[in-house]
């Protein structure tokens, strides 16, 4: 599993970290805590201490800021966001990974999740819900076809392999290099590269406050499956 983590997301990463290794069997818990040097010394042993004394790893795993300088942030969505689409890179010996956003919790095992057959996708992730004002803007602006489904990058079982093999993560660098309007920034740029490339995930791998507020009209997930997320999801996201 991997993660993003700043300084200022230190506190968000140890409770969701702290709720991985009480939802999983430690032998099967392997986090790589991918940072900056905006995350401290002190901070990167102590969220290292959580998996480890719980019997998992955890690998710190640098990033050069450089790499996503060029990138688009905000203080909503800090340049680390940018992070996940590294992973083919920073994890050069490995196929496949699961990234999970700093603000979830885990409640389940994600065994489950972690052997999804992918097939020939390159991505698995859970379909975000929208409005129809959002979904005129992603239409316009990202070119996805006329209705099809948008993903949230919240928690992503990435094909490292295929990700290497075409280039996912120049192609997003293409994407907002073209100067395309870009409002939810890795994740509008990996739907507009990977929107025929993934697979959707019953949305109990990725239990986001829509599911559980917006009306049901505007789910993008048939009505027993909201009704199984909401009653036994797997991961909460905040």
């Amino acid at each position: 599993m991997a993660c993003s983590v700043s300084e200022s997301f230190a506190p968000d990463a140890a409770a969701m970290l702290s709720s991985l290794v009480r939802s999983n069997p430690p032998a099967e818990v392997h986090v790589h805590l991918l940072h900056d040097d905006s995350l401290s010394s002190g901070s990167v042993r102590q969220l290292a201490q959580i998996v480890e004394r719980a019997g998992g790893t955890c690998a710190p795993r640098p990033v050069d800021p450089a790499r996503a300088a060029a990138l688009p942030a905000s203080d909503r969505f800090p340049r680390l966001t940018w992070y996940r689409m590294l992973l083919p890179e920073l994890l050069p010996d490995l196929s496949r990974a699961l990234y999970l956003d700093t603000d979830t919790l885990v409640v389940a095992p994600l065994q489950p999740l972690w052997q999804t057959d992918l097939g020939d996708h390159w991505l698995a992730a859970v379909t975000n819900p929208l409005f129809p004002s959002m979904r005129r803007r992603i239409e316009a602006d990202l070119g996805l076809p006329g209705g099809a489904p948008y993903f949230n990058s919240g928690v992503l079982l990435l094909d490292l392999d295929a990700w290497r093999a075409n280039d996912v993560t120049e192609r997003v660098l293409e994407v907002v290099a073209s100067g395309v309007p870009i409002v939810w920034p890795d994740q509008d740029a990996l739907n507009a590269v990977l929107h025929e490339h993934w697979l959707p995930l019953h949305p109990r791998w990725n239990a986001m406050p829509a599911l559980f507020e917006l009306p049901r009209r505007h789910a993008p997930h048939p009505a027993t499956l909201v009704r199984e997320a909401v009653a036994d999801p797997a991961v909460v996201h905040f």
